[in-house]
């Protein structure tokens, strides 16, 4: 059992006398900088702060996010908004209007965004449009996860929690140095429960959860002006379907003569189709590859390499309506494969007043989605079916760059 406390993210915790407040560096411009000096609109939120609020899940870091907010169908197709600004659509054509960035690689699906995340160091919220930092562009905002890096102390734990509708998780961390320059970091994380919602019908639960995540990485220090970082991540869930409730309570749902349905103004009462239908389920697979090369070329410059590669597997069939007759339901496949390459310099551990930064972005992905609708009417009497499969390939080279100039004002007494 671990136990810490909560840092606000904003105000980044006090600590001590309540008039200071701790520092919380934040690299939303891609260097370390004080959240109260950055010249950004930026919501920090720390690792004491995430597990305090138990915040696993991208969604739950936009619910706390002032001025943003989300649409969820199901965890492969979340729609984010920033600022009343959002992708508008789902599917293989189109991209996400907030983008996520884990570890400096941009995720470009919507299918790949709402992973689960552990063993965090900090979250960056950064507010309007971005593309003079990050290579791929986003109208709305940005959502940057940053993990824990391996250090040379040795570090063990494991830690567990277990609670109401069968709770069970598991987190566990092994850290230390493999070597004179060498450090490597494991994270195991596992996750289950029954569902929140109950069957009208059955009493059993039906938006039953279950995750399992791993990482590795292994940090290299030939010589301190060189630092090269490898990382390994897989996730896979195994889910439920997504519970589909009706927007007004009060009224019927379905009538005669397909069907004659109320649902229930508990929120954590519904039914489906599932037993007419057969199973519902969403399964995901995801792994994520990638590499960091930090160059110090001299005291001022420094040149640093980001190479990723995302690779997802997505299987769901649901109920679209959310009766127990068969209404609407949907099947869906997505294969995602995307590929990113990045490179930087700049001046930003120079003492000058004015920084600089220049990169060059490029992007190539597939992505292949195939749907399949049924709507059925008269007691599983098929009525319509619709099938589409959408195909994407995307090749993007973006070049990007700013220029900062701090401005000093002084102050003269006379007398």
């Amino acid at each position: 059992l671990r136990v810490s406390g909560a840092v606000n993210g904003q105000a980044a915790g006090a600590s001590g006398d309540s008039s200071v407040l701790e520092e919380v560096v934040i690299t939303a411009r891609r260097f370390g900088e004080n959240l109260q000096n950055a010249p950004v609109s930026v919501t920090a939120m720390t690792a004491d702060y995430l597990q305090s609020q138990r915040m696993q899940e991208v969604q739950q870091v936009i619910e706390m996010t002032p001025g943003a907010s989300f649409r969820k169908f199901n965890k492969g197709q979340m729609n984010f908004s920033m600022r009343g600004i959002s992708s508008g659509g789902e599917g293989a054509a189109f991209d996400s209007a907030v983008m996520t960035v884990i570890d400096d690689v941009v995720i470009g699906k919507d299918a790949l965004t709402n992973m689960k995340f552990f063993d965090v160091a900090q979250v960056e919220v950064l507010r309007g449009p971005q593309g003079t930092t990050f290579g791929r562009n986003a109208s709305a905002g940005a959502i940057h996860i940053i993990t824990q890096k391996p250090t040379m102390e040795s570090e063990a734990w494991i830690e567990g929690t277990a609670g109401t509708d069968e709770l069970l998780e598991v987190n566990a961390v092994v850290n230390g140095a493999l070597g004179s320059s060498t450090a490597g970091r494991l994270a195991v994380h596992y996750d289950e429960r029954e569902g929140y919602t109950e069957d009208l019908i059955t009493g059993d639960p039906l938006d039953d959860v279950e995750n399992m995540s791993l990482r590795g990485q292994l940090l290299f220090n030939p010589n301190e002006d060189l630092q090269v970082l490898f990382k390994v991540e897989y996730s896979e869930d195994d889910d439920a379907h997504s519970i589909r409730k009706a927007p007004d309570c009060t009224q019927p749902q379905l009538t005669p003569p397909f069907g004659n349905f109320t649902d229930s103004c508990d929120p954590y009462k519904t039914t489906t189709s599932e037993s007419t239908d057969g199973p519902f389920w969403f399964e995901r697979e995801i792994t994520n590859i990638s590499a960091k090369v930090d160059w110090a070329i001299n005291d001022t410059l420094s040149l640093t390499s980001i190479t990723g590669w995302v690779e997802a597997d997505l299987n769901v069939r649901q109920d679209n309506y959310g009766t127990p007759y068969s209404v609407v339901y949907n099947i869906s496949q997505d294969d995602v494969e995307q590929f990113t390459q990045e490179f930087r310099l700049d001046n930003g551990q120079s003492d000058s007043s004015i920084t600089w930064m220049v990169g060059v972005f490029y992007l190539t992905d597939d992505h292949e989605r195939i749907d399949e609708r049924e709507i059925l009417t008269f007691d599983s009497f098929l009525a319509t079916t619709a099938d589409a499969t959408t195909n994407k390939s995307t090749d993007s080279m973006g070049l990007f760059g700013q220029v900062n100039l701090e401005m000093q004002h002084r102050l003269y007494a006379g007398g």
